[in-house]
């Protein structure tokens, strides 16, 4: 497992977002919210890690995988959405990293159930995800709508 997930999440360049047109102040609000939101996904990936090192059991891989798999998923795709100017691209992401973090949610609270790992970890990150959650809110309230068509019919 460590060959897997023993690395941190990269560390949230604000360069990576820059704009080239001076455009930049109205969009700040969006990115300083995401590199809050990072940080704060960020920290529950470290408990994560810590959490996994901690588990037991037959299903000890699957759940490692499972739960480092759907935080590494939840920061990728912040940094996505904030690379990206599209409302359909924003929406998209944010439904996936609140997927991930629900399933995440639900992984935790199965192991407390099954009592495989280590109930303190998974209390401090059940904790930090209603903290990511409320950081989240604010995040998508920053979306903007353009008038660019979701193909897909979706957003």
């Amino acid at each position: 497992m460590d060959d897997l997930f023993g690395h941190e999440l990269p560390e949230w360049d604000n360069d990576r977002f820059r704009r080239d047109d001076d455009e930049d102040w109205k969009i700040r609000p969006r990115w300083e919210t995401a590199e809050r939101l990072y940080a704060q996904c960020s920290e529950i990936f470290n408990l994560c890690k810590l959490l996994t090192d901690s588990l037991s059991g037959e299903w000890q891989i699957a759940e490692q995988q499972m739960i480092m798999s759907n935080i590494s998923i939840v920061g990728a795709k912040i940094v996505g959405a904030a690379s990206a100017d599209l409302y359909i691209l924003h929406v998209e992401k944010a439904a996936i990293i609140r997927q991930n973090m629900r399933e995440l949610r639900e992984q935790l609270i199965m192991l407390e159930m099954m009592q495989t790992g280590n109930s303190r970890y998974c209390q401090l990150i059940l904790q930090e995800i209603e903290r990511f959650k409320g950081v989240f809110k604010i995040w998508v309230s920053h979306f903007k709508r353009d008038d660019v068509e979701d193909d897909w019919g979706l957003f």
